[in-house]
């Protein structure tokens, strides 16, 4: 794929497409725990606020138990129950009313009434003396109220008289004997318990909706939709609901996954509340769960596209700026095959580089000078043996002319070979420096053989430096990573504030209960105690407030919790990808480092085979020079064999027609070694 490309750009490709993988990799892995964090964070938000909204009833039913348990102890109603007919006892009772019903705010009405529900002191006097009860009805409250400790709750109900829901409550009263002597009664209107309720909002799930539903009865309570309040339950999720709660009434807070009307999935919390067989029900639909985390993704995506274009552009000039001198190295070597030895400036200047370029660039400078110095030395053999050739011509042609006119004399004969001599010395000569030449080429292989076992040593250098910052780099990974689990162990004692805001939440129950009781001791005091009961009133509301404070606290350290949480997953993925993806690269390098080893071991292989080579020839051109000898010697035997050489001109002549077709092979040869030598170009 990558083969006719350049090497920077098969690089870069490389390089992009890794960070490609990488980040769709982690793009995906995060996208997946977002997702998983927005919905559990959402659905605990849910959790939360239905928790709120069931603390907020109970201590609606509580408060409004506890302050018709304070009316129900006034002094003067038993005996006022013993004597219904005494007229002072009848206006203390009803005064007393009256002026409690004032301090009241959300009841509908209070009262006062005899065991057979026959009202005698009631906050609107005109309904003073009606039987609210009789038959069936009136036994079955009297049963549940004996049935039950403290205050008997109907529930939320639609008042007779109002028509408003209210809360009913009941509270028998006893005689020192036990006996029953009456009760007392009264409502609180629910509208206000459900102002309350609407008025808690979840964060980011602003849409999301509730209902209050009796179990037992199968209706709403409280819904978004004022208009099916009291109305007969036909949702297919809360008849889901109620029948889940009625095969396990163990159940506290569960979630339920459906499909709305719309078609759109939805998810539902709800929580039991079996002592007064209600159920609170919280819904929202997926898309606004997610909406934040489709949000993040989009983001994300961004972000993601824009680190690989980012890191992808800065790789492609780190990489073309590391390849800028190996460019011009390789331009050095292509101009060594074209054999053009024209030295350049700047091959020094890397040259002088530590690097494996560094490396090359000398070994190139070093061949591109042993060229030019053999070059220079192939010109000069051709000279030489082009002269030798021509003079060996021409005075083969004089011997012969001398033959064939038959005045040559034996003088002219030992001149001639004496003159053969000579050229046979020249020749000696330059084969002699050609011999000279071939050894300083032996000289340069050896010293390119010690250059390149140089280039071994850097390059296990190199490799070893690799293994070492390998080491130390996997020795901060490990620092790192402890140093950021002290850092999560740091923020984990956050969670003594969700500890400190428990407590809070006991003070307040415990405010709450010295709040009844004060208010139980002011009812006791009659007209006295009524500016403290005032004051305990306004103690219980404190105590109310510090108990949605310390919700409220108890929220948001669940969500530092959730952050903290968060911040370990993040961490844990750094520590992976410095784990897996920067030790990796770095053991890449190192193997790297092992291949120019390697390559520089076969480089240093082929120099030692020139090596052998160029002693062969060295060798050759001795034996040469041996047989140079030979000849010269034969050479002074001829001369002094003159006489014999004259007795067989036939066989002169002969030997002359050799030594003038020796002489153009000769300049052939020195004709083929000019043209090899002008191959190289040196300027």
């Amino acid at each position: 794929m990558f083969k006719n490309m350049k090497l920077s750009t098969s690089i870069t490709i490389s390089i992009a497409v890794i960070v490609i993988l990488c980040t769709g990799i982690l793009f995906s892995m995060s996208n997946n725990n977002m997702s998983k964090v927005m919905r559990n964070t959402a659905v605990d938000n849910m959790i939360t606020s239905l928790e709120a909204k069931n603390q907020i009833i109970q201590s609606y039913i509580e408060s409004s138990e506890s302050t018709l348990m304070a009316y129900s102890k006034a002094n003067d109603f038993k005996k006022f129950l013993k004597s219904p007919n005494n007229t002072a006892l009848f206006e203390a009772s009803q005064t007393y009313t009256e002026s409690f019903y004032e301090e009241l705010v959300g009841w509908e009405g209070i009262y006062l009434s005899e065991w057979n529900t026959h009202v005698i002191a009631h906050a609107n006097k005109n309904v003073v003396g009606i039987t609210t009860r009789e038959g069936e009805p009136l036994k079955a409250l009297q049963d549940a109220m004996m049935a039950t400790e403290g205050v008997y709750n109907t529930g939320i109900i639609v008042s007779p008289a109002s028509q408003q829901l209210v809360l009913s409550m009941y509270c028998p009263i006893y005689d020192t004997d036990g006996t029953p002597l009456g009760l007392v009664g009264g409502a609180t209107i629910a509208s206000n318990l459900k102002n309350v309720l609407d008025s808690l909002t979840i964060k980011g799930l602003e849409n999301a909706k509730y209902s209050l539903i009796n179990v037992n009865t199968g209706t709403y309570i409280f819904d978004n939709n004022e208009e099916l309040m009291t109305q007969q339950i036909e949702d297919p999720m809360l008849l889901s609901v109620m029948d889940k709660i009625s095969d396990s009434p163990e159940l506290n807070i569960e979630t339920l996954s459906y499909v709305g009307e719309n078609g759109k999935k939805h998810i539902a919390v709800y929580k039991s509340i079996p002592e007064r067989g209600w159920a609170i029900v919280l819904s929202d639909s997926e898309a606004e769960i997610f909406a934040t985390a489709n949000s993040n993704r989009v983001i994300l995506g961004i972000i993601s596209v824009i680190s690989i274009g980012l890191t992808s552009f800065i790789s492609f000039i780190v990489v073309k700026m590391s390849m800028k001198p190996l460019g011009f190295v390789e331009n050095e070597i292509n101009k060594l095959k074209d054999l053009n030895l024209t030295p350049s400036k700047d091959i020094i200047k890397y040259s002088s580089y530590k690097n494996e370029v560094g490396q090359i660039a000398d070994a190139i400078y070093t061949l591109a000078t042993t060229f030019r110095d053999i070059s220079g030395t192939l010109h000069k053999c051709s000279d030489s043996l082009t002269s030798s050739s021509n003079h060996i011509s021409n005075s083969s042609e004089a011997l012969m002319e001398c033959v064939e006119d038959n005045a040559a004399t034996t003088e002219e004969l030992s001149a001639s070979i004496i003159s053969t001599n000579s050229a046979i010395e020249a020749v000696s000569h330059e084969i002699s420096y050609i011999s000279d030449m071939v050894v300083k080429i032996e000289e340069k292989v050896k010293d390119g053989n010690d250059r390149s076992e140089d280039l071994i040593k850097i390059s296990e250098d190199m490799r070893n430096s690799a293994e070492q910052t390998l080491v130390t780099s996997v020795d901060k990974i490990n620092i790192t990573k402890q140093d950021i689990e002290t850092a999560i162990d740091k923020l984990n004692a956050l969670m003594k504030i969700n500890e400190m805001a428990n407590q809070i939440v006991q003070i307040t129950k415990q405010t709450n209960l010295l709040s009844l009781n004060a208010s139980i001791e002011a009812a006791r005091a009659g007209d006295a105690g009524r500016g403290f009961a005032v004051v305990a009133s306004e103690i219980g509301n404190l105590a109310n407030s510090s108990s949605r404070t310390a919700s409220e606290i108890q929220h948001l350290v669940e969500e530092s919790n959730l952050s903290i949480e968060m911040v370990r997953e993040c961490f844990n993925d750094i520590i992976q990808f410095m784990e897996k993806d920067v030790a990796t690269e770095f053991e890449s390098f190192v193997n790297l480092s092992k291949g120019y080893s390697t390559s520089v071991e076969t480089i240093r292989s082929a120099i030692h085979e020139i090596e052998n080579r160029t002693s062969d020839c060295v060798q050759s051109v001795d034996n040469i020079k041996v047989q140079i000898g030979n000849v010269r010697m034969a050479s002074n035997d001829n001369e002094a064999g003159v006489e014999e050489i004259i007795s067989k001109n036939e066989r002169t002549t002969s030997a002359a027609d050799d030594i003038n077709k020796i002489a153009q092979e000769n300049r052939n040869n020195a004709m083929a070694i000019k043209n090899i030598a002008d191959s190289f170009k040196n300027d």
